[in-house]
């Protein structure tokens, strides 16, 4: 948790952000299963997010290297506001 809080004040918008597996379509299914309440302003935005890499990937097109910014507006681990609200994100993740 520590470590991603950090990130917010280090990492320019800008950034790409490079993973090494396709988990786009997946991690963004996660995150609206987090439902409305749980992403306020920015829940018709992942939304969006999610409907575009569902198309990419049934074109077969590559999601990764999208924006630090997307991430924070997407990412449920980076919106968490505190330790226990992470840890209970990550049980719904590993139970998803």
């Amino acid at each position: 948790y520590s470590g991603l809080q950090a990130l917010k004040d280090r990492v320019a918008p800008e950034a790409r952000v490079l993973c090494s597996h396709e988990y786009t379509v997946a991690n963004g299914r996660f995150s609206l299963s987090l439902g409305a309440e749980f992403w306020g302003d920015d829940w018709g935005r992942l939304q969006e997010r999610v409907t575009t890499v569902e198309g990419m990937r049934e074109r077969g097109e590559i999601t990764i290297g999208g924006t630090f910014a997307e991430e924070l507006v997407t990412n449920p681990f980076l919106r968490c506001e505190s330790l226990e609200e992470f840890v209970r994100v990550r049980k719904l993740k590993d139970e998803f």
